[in-house]
C-alpha cells in the first residue's frame, strides 16, 4: 500500500500542478519529510544546521528536520512560510495563509496536498473544534490536508489544523 502512495505521488507529481508533501512527525521531536524534487530546496536544505539524512532519489527529496517549527521553511515551490508548522509540546498547529504562497510566477503553481503522519496517537481538529477522521495503520495515526491554487491565491479555506496527543 504505501508504495502504490509513492507511485500516485510520483505521477501526480509530474503529470499535475501538485504539490505532495509527506511528513512523518516522529516521537522524538523530529519529522521525515518526503517531498517533490526541487533543485533550489536542495541547495538550501544541504545549507542548513537542522537538517539530516538528506535523499534524493526517484524525483523526491527526503530529510530529516530537528526543529518542526521550520517544516514551512523547506517545501518546495510555495514561499518560506506559507505552510506554518508551530509545535506547541502537547499540540501541533498546520496553517497555510500567513504571506504569499509561490515563490514563482502566479498561476504556475501549485496544487497543495499534504499527508500527515505521526507515531504518537493524535487527534486532529479543525480551526472550528470540529474533528477530523483520520486514517490510521499498525504504526502510524494520519491525515490528508489540501487547498487548491485558487484558494491559496485568494486565501480563502486556508489550512488550519490543530494535532492535540491522546491522553
Amino acid at each position: 500500500m504505501k508504495l502504490f502512495f509513492k507511485i500516485l505521488a510520483l505521477i501526480l507529481g509530474l503529470y499535475s500542478c501538485t504539490t505532495n508533501h509527506f511528513v512523518l512527525i516522529q516521537s522524538d521531536g523530529t519529522a521525515r519529510i518526503d517531498t517533490d524534487f526541487d533543485t533550489t530546496l536542495i541547495k538550501r536544505i544541504e545549507r542548513s544546521r537542522i537538517i539530516t539524512n538528506i535523499d534524493t532519489s526517484n524525483y523526491r527529496t527526503k530529510f530529516t528536520i530537528d526543529n518542526i517549527d521550520s517544516i514551512g521553511q523547506y517545501m518546495p515551490f510555495h514561499k518560506p512560510g506559507f505552510l506554518k508548522f508551530e509545535n506547541y509540546g502537547d499540540s501541533i498547529s498546520i496553517t497555510t495563509g500567513n504571506n504569499e504562497p509561490y515563490k514563482i510566477k502566479q498561476g504556475s503553481c501549485c496544487h497543495l496536498a499534504i499527508r500527515i503522519r505521526t507515531e504518537e496517537p493524535m487527534e486532529a481538529f479543525k480551526a472550528n473544534g470540529k474533528k477530523i477522521r483520520r486514517k490510521t495503520s499498525k504504526n502510524y495515526h494520519g491525515i490528508w490536508l489540501s487547498q487548491s491554487i485558487s484558494q491559496q491565491m485568494k486565501s480563502k479555506k486556508n489550512i488550519d489544523v490543530v494535532l492535540k496527543k491522546k491522553h
